[in-house]
């Protein structure tokens, strides 16, 4: 964590680093490696000083309409790191500012979730994928602040319409093994707080337990997808986080 923090690009002053690049890469190496010594309860006393400045002059809300929210993987994404950072922060210090700039994301996200395009599109053009993609990596923000998943009944019904006759949600996607596993975490995130198509729900998690299982090499690991032969390290991850998820 300390040569990773000690990196001169590292003390960069805002805006923050788009998501791409040597300075994406470096925040979200930092957060995710703090992330994972808090669970292990060994905390740092290291700070994520990419994103200071930026609460400090209370610009949450403007660097979140600066997303590309046409593209998932550089605007969710990125917030799904700014709230993991502020989390961080607001374990480390107790600082009020890190809380309010989490409540501000939540607010400024839960008023855009549902648009003319559809939920958890943020009135882009996105597939059903897409959409999902935004829930999954933004469902862990309403978690921490204690609020439901917003437009719950439609999210469930996107994601029960996704699943195919095999059991999966992503198959034949670019990244079905990360589309998989964003549908049962957020189903199963939605089953805790609605009984809305519970017996459905169950069901659709019974089918994708199977058809995972179907995959599984008899190493113990998993391939990319159903025609690739060699077992690699994230879908093998992914996978396994999916079956926790369901068990």
């Amino acid at each position: 964590v300390q040569f990773l923090l000690n990196q001169p690009d590292h003390l960069a002053s805002p805006p923050l680093p788009s998501a791409t690049g040597k300075r994406w890469d470096e925040w979200r190496q930092s957060a995710l490696t703090l992330s994972a010594l808090h669970r292990l309860s060994a905390p740092s006393d290291a700070a994520l000083p990419f994103f200071k400045p930026l609460v400090e002059a209370g610009a949450v809300s403007a660097w979140l309409a600066s997303l590309d929210w046409a593209a998932p993987c550089e605007s969710s994404q990125p917030a799904r790191l700014m709230a993991v950072s502020l989390a961080q922060e607001y374990a480390r210090t107790g600082a009020s500012i890190h809380w309010q700039a989490l409540e501000v994301m939540g607010q400024w996200l839960s008023a855009r979730v549902m648009s003319e395009t559809g939920a958890w599109t943020f009135d882009q053009p996105l597939t059903h994928i897409e959409a999902l993609s935004n829930a999954c990596n933004l469902a862990p923000l309403f978690t921490l602040l204690g609020h439901p998943l917003p437009a719950g009944g439609p999210l469930i019904a996107t994601i029960l319409d996704l699943q195919r006759f095999s059991g999966l949600f992503g198959a034949g996607q670019s990244d079905e093994v990360w589309a998989d596993l964003a549908a049962v975490d957020i189903l199963a995130r939605l089953t805790q707080s609605t009984i809305n198509r519970t017996a459905e729900v169950r069901l659709a998690m019974a089918l994708a337990l199977r058809a995972i299982l179907r995959q599984q090499r008899p190493d113990g690991g998993f391939a990319t997808n159903a025609q690739s032969e060699t077992c690699e390290l994230r879908p093998t991850w992914l996978r396994s986080l999916t079956l926790a998820i369901i068990a």
